[in-house]
């Protein structure tokens, strides 16, 4: 379907973790002897290059699919509120200078310059 019909496969997020973490880890130790986890990070970062260009051809769950939900996810956790488990203090809300669970802070976005506090969390958690 088009992309603009949304989520399109059949499998659930967990199954598509579980498949494809699964056989991510197979291909790895087929190519280089060793789980994902274990490889130095350059090597890391390679194996993720070809995972995101869909090169392993996963019998289980597209490869191109478990790395884009795995995409997702982190981008998800790296910028939600820390009472969700992730950015954790706060430092993807710092990255990008949103103020956060700020009760206002509208008077700021016409201004053109930054916004002088840090990000506060749900939880009063500040940056």
């Amino acid at each position: 379907a088009v992309p603009e019909m949304g989520w399109q496969s059949k499998l659930v997020p967990k199954d598509i973790y579980r498949l494809g973490i699964a056989a991510t880890d197979a291909w790895c130790k087929e190519l280089k002897g060793q789980t994902f986890a274990v490889q130095d990070s350059a090597t890391r970062d390679d194996l993720l290059k070809q995972l995101e260009a869909g090169t392993p051809q996963f019998d289980a769950v597209p490869a191109k699919l478990f790395f884009n939900l795995l995409l997702q996810n982190t981008k998800e956790g790296f910028f939600s509120d820390p009472i969700h488990g992730g950015n954790k203090g706060l430092v993807g809300w710092t990255l990008i200078g949103f103020p956060g669970a700020r009760a206002d802070f509208m008077d700021w976005v016409e201004r053109n310059e930054q916004y002088p506090f840090p990000a506060v969390s749900i939880r009063g958690e500040r940056a």
